[in-house]
């Protein structure tokens, strides 16, 4: 198939938002800025030519590095996508955060994202301290673990790994 030939609008059959975490944004022109954005590309109902808003229910293991080199700007940076992204995620989601460092730990398991959860995993997220070495390995292990041991499972699974890739072993 030669994509090269298809006549496609993509104004019309695709749509593509760009939204942040904050209302307003002041821009500097003498500092570089870090800007988290979301962006998000939803395909329309060929039929209607109305947005599709379903999504299927995903599980999201998060595997965040907590190693010393995670200190500072970078381990804020962490926790603040992590709570971006526990706000946006639907209560048919399900999230389990995974911390690593030496050593491996189970923050919380697979929980739906209803609400009172959503509450109850933001104080894990900001106890998260860096310290440590780093073992990339035993995160993503843990993680794929818990995702092959699942009694139910969701459309959709994903493992997001959070580091900077400076790894020890």
């Amino acid at each position: 198939l030669d994509v090269s030939k298809l006549k496609l609008n993509l104004e019309e059959i695709l749509k593509c938002t760009l939204s942040s975490q904050t209302p307003a944004i002041k821009l500097s022109s003498t500092n570089n800025q870090t800007l988290p954005v979301l962006i998000s590309l939803n395909t329309k109902v060929e039929e209607t030519k109305e947005e599709v808003s379903y999504r299927p229910p995903i599980d999201l293991v998060c595997v965040i590095d907590t190693s010393g080199s995670m200190s500072g700007e970078k381990m804020k940076l962490v926790k603040e996508s992590l709570k971006y992204l526990v706000s946006i995620l639907e209560p048919s989601d399900r999230l389990a955060l995974v911390t690593f460092a030496n050593s491996v730990h189970m923050l919380s398991n697979l929980l739906t994202m209803t609400e009172s959860n959503k509450e109850s995993i933001r104080p894990l997220i900001e106890s998260m301290v860096a310290t440590g070495g780093t073992d990339i390995h035993i995160g993503l292990e843990t993680a794929l673990r818990l995702l092959q041991q699942r009694k139910s499972k969701n459309k959709v699974s994903s493992i997001f790994l959070l580091s900077d890739g400076q790894d020890n072993n």
